[in-house]
């Protein structure tokens, strides 16, 4: 029966039901040292202190890569190449005469190498503040125009006459500000940009005035008939020329929302008075009458009593012992008589029937 073996090194697997075979197991050993072997042959031993690598290097290609880094770290020009050959620049021209400048460590030109006035820059307030004699070979800046000039022997002259930086008719304008200038200019640009249809609206509303964006702003935040209210004086803030449009003052006046009964009109004023006003005072009670009613019956104690005595024919009165006679009637029923006044009532001061105000100028834009 043939027996099962490893894929690889072909060792020979028992049976389950096989009994031990010492020589099936030498037979595995035997395939195991020789396989063994052969990769021993193969190994290369760990050197310390160097890595081992994928790439094989013969000796013959250490020596070449000996001999190529020997020849790469030599800088003593090997090869004798002159600097025509590589198009460059002899060390012997630095610094000299009809040669190139030397940089220092900031990469920066010597200033021994540089023309004495180029090292030699004297900065002024003004032009006015130069030396009245200048020295040859010295440049003179005047710092509030940031122009620069050279003494000729008996004058400052520009060198290079050039516009300096400002905002003047002899001076350039910033070029961020005129940027930023042009930026603003194309954003006014696209707001007035407005379809044919709307210009011929706007062109009916402003009439003969242009179509610019003065004219439009106008219309758009005050439009005819807008009310504007201001602390300043009128000599101080007068929309007629500060802002454009006919305006009146409505002096002496207050707003009040349209309701019914209260509709919008043109005129200056529309109602209310000029003094009016709930100040103190009373009500005529004169030419008045009124009834007390029968809850005001009683009867008043004379304190006497009179009793007729027949022989004398006469009437005598003398007074009760027990003041019990000579009471007056209970018919109590009449009507009073008024006149005067009643009390005082209301407070009499200043500005008592208003709310609390602030006093401002009213325009109202009527054209």
């Amino acid at each position: 029966m043939a027996k099962t073996t490893t894929p690889n090194m072909g060792f020979v697997l028992p049976d389950k039901d096989e009994f031990y075979d010492v020589d099936v197991t030498n037979g595995n050993f035997k395939t195991v040292d020789t396989e063994l072997k052969k990769l021993d042959d193969k190994k290369v031993d760990k050197v310390t202190g160097k890595g081992l690598s994928t790439n094989d290097l013969t000796n013959d290609l250490k020596t070449k890569y000996d001999a190529a880094h020997s020849h790469l770290s030599n800088t003593s020009n090997p090869h004798q190449t002159t600097a025509a050959q590589v198009g460059a620049i002899a060390t012997s021209q630095k610094g000299a005469a009809g040669g190139v400048a030397e940089l220092d460590a900031n990469g920066k030109v010597l200033s021994a190498q540089l023309p004495s006035y180029v090292d030699d820059v004297l900065e002024y307030a003004s032009k006015a503040n130069f030396p009245s004699s200048g020295e040859t070979g010295k440049i003179y800046v005047a710092t509030n125009t940031n122009l620069t000039y050279r003494w000729t022997g008996s004058a400052y002259v520009e060198i290079s006459p050039s516009l300096a930086l400002g905002e003047t008719s002899s001076t350039a304008y910033r070029g961020d500000k005129g940027k930023q200038n042009a930026a603003n200019i194309a954003t006014l640009n696209a707001f007035v940009e407005i379809e044919a249809a709307h210009k011929e609206k706007w062109k009916k509303l402003l009439g003969d005035r242009a179509l610019n964006i003065s004219n439009l702003l106008l219309e758009v935040t005050h439009p005819v008939g807008s009310i504007l209210q201001t602390t300043k004086s009128e000599s101080e803030f007068d929309p007629n020329t500060m802002i454009g449009g006919t305006w009146r003052l409505l002096p002496g006046v207050m707003l009040f929302g349209a309701a019914s009964g209260y509709t919008l009109t043109n005129n200056l004023k529309d109602g209310g008075s000029t003094d009016a006003a709930v100040i103190s005072h009373r009500h005529s009670l004169a030419g008045q009458s009124a009834a007390a009613n029968s809850a005001g019956a009683h009867v008043h104690f004379s304190g006497w009593e009179r009793q007729w005595y027949g022989k004398g024919n006469y009437w005598a009165n003398y007074q009760s012992s027990d003041g019990s006679a000579f009471n007056t009637g209970s018919a109590g029923a009449h009507t009073h008589s008024l006149s005067g006044y009643s009390d005082y009532t209301g407070t009499d001061a200043a500005g008592k029937n208003m709310p609390p105000y602030k006093v401002v100028n009213i325009w109202e834009r009527t054209a």
